[in-house]
């Protein structure tokens, strides 16, 4: 399944980064940062590809990664300078490498460079499932002769003679105005949108029907939950088999989302069979409709006796829990039992006159501690222990979940059962009643037909009209095709309506018959369903 993931991050010096050392990790190379006098040195890290693009006229030192980002590093001068901006991207893994490669050149080129940036960009594939491209662009505008351009410029604000308003300060009123608008949010987003436009454009030529959304979930009205980000150390650890908060929060989110993904096919599934049911709905058989009401009745009877079993389980899971509870209780008082006696025989001891008092309390509790220990000693083989009652506690978790499914797949078909039973009264048409039907349509009346088929209820007809010979061509649910012959015969309206109103009356009465049977049917379907929810 194709992720969509799109994060940006400036550099900045504030925060005690270099960016000689984030290329030189980033591209896997080894890098001499002038500036503070260090070698990074990340030949050893796995990186699949790197390569740096820049606009026609930008001169050839920029094409090596060390010259530039020295330069970058040496054109900022304050102390909490912005020094480049990092986009992180997840290419599509459905996609070749090859692919992936031209998908991410194309956009940088398009997206980035066209605006004037220079692009640093490395593919990692270190991980097959997780193939990723980390861009790292310019902050300052470019010239042809090499030099950098400023990133914003000062205006003042000016009066209504045209003259500069001074401030109490000294200094002049004024704002800055930016000089391009790659730092502004409405193009990140642009840059976001545009990545999921030229991803699902590759997967489309790639043959893949998957597809990624810029959007938040919510946006998307998805009720699946977003992942937190791990980071470099996180991912280490659990690489090594050491369980983090992170990644417990993380894969509970997968577990969540992968019942969420399974509930929106099961959506799509049913929607799709209750437009074919509804689709299908005249020519289906009242045979076949109670064979799935039978199947749908054993299955609702079978979880319910395994929801029976469940609380069967859970009441004994309980009945355990609730021993432990009232074993900790009782440990829980004799301790505080303890630390009372202790703070009253070093009161005692401090006040030589209040001893003999305090003794009588001591012996008091003394006597509620050895009946403690004697209820603890009894209930010791009942209790469960300290290990026992974590487990039966996620025992009782587990067991609540599945109760909890099963009764929702019960409701689903008791509903699915009252849905057959509701579409089971739905009239099928007959043929007898699709002649009645041609009334108006046809220009003759029927002369030859089946009289055998008259109140067959028919698959599919098609009424077509060539060269003047009218006919109605049915199919029985049997799979037998016949023909209805219309023949354009002299007679007054009066005399062609009474003859189709013969038709519409037999057609009623067989109706009204069809429907007294579907009640009765109905009724003895309803009485199962009571007797199997008892």
């Amino acid at each position: 399944m194709a992720i969509y993931h799109f994060s940006a991050q400036v550099i900045s010096r504030s925060s005690g980064r270099s960016v000689v050392a984030a290329a030189a990790y980033r591209a896997g190379e080894r890098l001499v940062d002038e500036r503070y006098g260090k070698t990074y040195d990340y030949t050893k890290k796995d990186v699949a590809e790197r390569a740096i693009a820049a606009p026609d006229y930008a001169p050839a030192w920029v094409k090596n990664r060390e010259l530039l980002w020295n330069a970058v590093e040496a054109a900022e001068k304050q102390k909490n300078a912005q020094l480049c901006r990092e986009i992180n991207i997840a290419l599509p893994r459905e996609l070749t490498a090859r692919d992936q490669r031209e998908l991410l050149s194309l956009y940088v080129l398009e997206q980035f460079v066209a605006r004037g940036m220079i692009a640093d960009v490395a593919i990692h594939r270190d991980n097959p499932e997780n193939p990723h491209a980390h861009i790292m662009l310019t902050m300052r505008p470019l010239h042809p002769d090499g030099t950098w351009g400023a990133k914003s410029r000062k205006e003042y604000v000016l009066d209504e003679n045209g003259e500069k308003i001074k401030l109490p300060s000294g200094q002049y009123k004024s704002y800055k105005v930016r000089t391009t608008d790659w730092d502004m949010p409405e193009t990140l987003e642009t840059w976001r949108a545009e990545w999921a436009r030229y991803a699902n454009r590759a997967l489309e030529r790639a043959g893949h029907a998957d597809r990624i959304d810029h959007r938040s979930l919510e946006a998307q009205g998805s009720e699946r939950m977003p992942t937190i980000h791990e980071g470099v150390r996180v991912r280490q650890m659990e690489r090594r088999g050491i369980q983090t908060d992170r990644g417990d929060v993380n894969r509970s989110v997968a577990e969540y989302n992968g019942l969420v993904v399974s509930l929106e096919a099961y959506r799509k599934e049913k929607d799709t069979l209750e437009r074919k049911t509804s689709l299908e709905a005249p020519i289906a058989s009242v045979e076949s409709k109670e064979k799935q009401m039978a199947v749908l009745l054993a299955k609702a009877k079978e979880i319910k006796s395994k929801v029976e079993r469940i609380d069967v389980d859970l009441q004994q899971v309980k009945e355990r829990l609730r021993y432990y509870g009232e074993q900790q209780q009782r440990i829980a008082d004799r301790n505080r039992l303890d630390k009372q006696i202790g703070e009253l025989q070093q009161r005692g001891r401090g006040l030589l006159g209040l001893y003999n008092k305090n003794s009588k309390e001591i012996a008091e509790l003394q006597r509620k501690v050895e009946r403690l220990d004697e209820r603890i000693q009894e209930h010791r083989t009942l209790a469960p222990s300290n290990r026992e009652a974590v487990e039966l506690q996620a025992q009782h978790q587990q067991l609540e979940q599945m109760k909890k499914e099963l009764s929702g797949q019960f409701f689903a078909v008791r509903n699915k059962v009252k849905q057959l039973e509701e579409t089971r009264q739905e009239k099928t048409m007959t043929l007898r009643e699709a002649i009645y039907s041609l009334k108006d349509k046809a220009t003759g009346i029927p002369m030859r037909y089946n009289q055998d088929d008259l109140d067959k209820p028919f698959e599919k007809a098609t009424f077509s009209n060539r060269g003047g010979a009218e006919q109605l061509h049915y199919r029985l649910q049997d799979g037998t095709e016949r023909s209805v012959l219309f023949q354009n015969v002299f007679m007054d309206r009066a005399q062609r309506s009474a003859l189709f109103d013969v038709f519409s009356a037999a057609a009623s009465a067989a109706s009204k018959q069809l429907q007294r049977d579907d009640e009765a049917r109905q009724q003895q379907m309803k009485k199962k369903r009571r007797e199997m929810e008892r």
